[in-house]
């Protein structure tokens, strides 16, 4: 794939879709979860089981996650030591993720003693 850099004095394209950059729809939003961690334990939420994608935003500290899908129990998020290998999402920060089906995903504060609070939105 590639990327066009536009300026003050670019010119617009025809209507040739192969000259236009290539954009990905992710889906529309069918349902909303709202998961606050608590200091230093994880909290797991499970998903719609035929979503396959989402979309986070941690709003509050910045926090760490974990996905996992099919008939796994729950999600754990680690937060410190030799196993904080679980993904990170700092403050402020939206991110948007393919997930398995029948996916359960956790969160814990990245910050000790801090709680985090994460919005999910599904997307169809």
């Amino acid at each position: 794939m590639s990327y066009k850099t536009f300026t003050a004095s670019s010119v617009a394209y025809s209507a040739n879709r192969s000259s236009r950059p290539t954009v990905e729809i992710l889906g529309i939003p069918t349902k909303a979860y709202q998961t606050i961690t608590t200091t230093n334990t994880s909290a797991s939420t499970t998903l719609s089981e035929d979503v396959t994608r989402i979309s986070i935003l941690c709003t509050t500290n910045d926090v760490r996650y974990a996905v996992v899908g099919g008939e796994t129990a729950s999600a754990t998020a680690v937060q410190t030591g030799s196993d904080a290998v679980t993904p990170f999402i700092q403050k402020d920060e939206r991110l948007d993720l393919k997930v398995p089906l029948k996916a359960k995903i956790a969160f814990i504060s990245a910050v000790d003693g801090a709680a985090g609070k994460i919005e999910i939105t599904e997307l169809a």
